[in-house]
């Protein structure tokens, strides 16, 4: 990967490996740790949230309804709530 040029807040300016992009990187002048640019779009992590909060609203109140009324589904209700519970908790790291 190429190397991205980080600005410092002492005002020193170094290189970092490309694999840090969007992560921080200590500046070897004063030792802080200095934000490395680029990453991950801020508008495709909100439209990921929007859409990740938009199922929980919508799939977890009835699941949890019919599991707490005896409805399981043979079991699928569970494995269905597990892996939604799975997916936000992944989603959310």
């Amino acid at each position: 990967m190429a190397e991205l040029e980080v600005l410092c807040d002492c005002g020193h300016r170094f290189n970092a490996p490309g694999s840090l992009r969007g992560g921080m990187s200590n500046c070897p002048a004063c030792g802080k740790a200095a934000a490395v640019p680029g990453g991950p779009e801020k508008l495709f992590w909100l439209v990921l949230g929007f859409w990740v909060l938009l199922a929980l609203i919508v799939l977890v109140p009835p699941t949890v309804y019919l599991f707490y009324n005896g409805y399981t589904l043979g079991g699928w209700g569970i494995i269905a709530f597990a892996c939604l519970l799975v997916t936000v908790i992944v989603l959310s790291m």
